[in-house]
């Protein structure tokens, strides 16, 4: 079981556990949101259509984030180091939320699907990323990718509600999917392997763009995440799709809540050896 399935597991127990016993339950509302984890007063703001999240869900966040031990404002990499992608790494989307939106939204399906895939899903394994940037790259990968279509205004509303859904998790899962991308050298020792990672991605995917190698590198030195964020959003090849597995969701929904809490707590991805070359998010 991966590490992200168990949190978002914990996270939906949590969700629960958080109603008030007046039968208060949490509501996805418009614009506005509907009354969330009700008291008879109507209870707090709920999860908005457009993006803003209200009542209890920052202090969820933040409670989960501390029992984790994720600190968001931190670099993965202690002071003298640099974060750098793992030899043979290979970038892995899981096509399980664009699957859901084609079957629920089709008609927005076309536009947010590669936001999903390419944008928010990759940018959390691109080393160097923080969650804030990602959320911010995805707001405007589906702002524009909706700014042609013929139902905008809805279009935008799908797109927040899917930053949204993942907000939680992302929050979460940030660290776990940055360790098993990325490793930390000498700050030293960066700009070569670097380099030499921009190399192969070069000689694997665009062979004829090989000679352009050394004018981006200089060009993106100081932008590296952002430029290899780009590159897997441009050459889709170099990003593995991979269908979620029926059988792994099933055996994550058979631990017990302390069995989710630890693997929160201890930040280890589950999946088999080679985890660290190969990434579900």
């Amino acid at each position: 079981m991966t590490s992200t399935i168990a949190v978002a597991l914990l996270i939906a127990s949590v969700l629960c556990a958080t109603s008030h016993a007046d039968g208060g339950q949490p509501g996805y509302g418009g614009e506005g949101g509907q009354p969330g984890y009700g008291g008879k007063d109507g209870g707090q703001g709920g999860y908005g259509g457009d993006g803003s999240q209200g009542g209890y869900g920052e202090q969820i966040q933040e409670q989960l984030l501390k029992q984790s031990g994720v600190d968001l404002t931190k670099s993965l990499c202690p002071s003298g180091t640099i974060s750098v992608t793992k030899r043979g790494h290979q970038m892995v989307t899981n096509t399980k939320r664009a699957t859901s939106l084609r079957e629920k939204t089709p008609q927005f399906a076309n536009e947010l699907s590669d936001c999903i895939l390419y944008t928010d899903q990759i940018c959390m394994t691109t080393c160097g990323m923080k969650v804030d940037k990602c959320a911010s790259l995805f707001k405007e990968c589906y702002e524009k990718a909706c700014d042609d279509h013929e139902d905008e205004e809805g279009c935008n509303k799908e797109g927040a509600s899917q930053a949204q859904a993942v907000k939680l998790l992302n929050g979460l899962g940030w660290k776990v999917q940055q360790e098993s991308a990325c490793e930390c050298v000498p700050s030293s020792e960066a700009a070569d392997r670097r380099k030499q990672e921009l190399i192969t991605f070069y000689e694997t995917h665009a062979p004829e763009q090989s000679g352009k190698v050394e004018g981006i590198f200089k060009k993106f030195k100081t932008n590296w995440p952002q430029l290899m964020l780009t590159l897997h959003q441009k050459y889709k090849d170099a990003v593995e799709l991979k269908e979620p597995d029926p059988e792994e969701d099933k055996k994550d929904g058979d631990k017990t809540d302390d069995d989710k809490t630890e693997d929160v707590k201890s930040g280890e991805a589950t999946d088999s050896e080679d985890t660290a070359n190969h990434i579900e998010l």
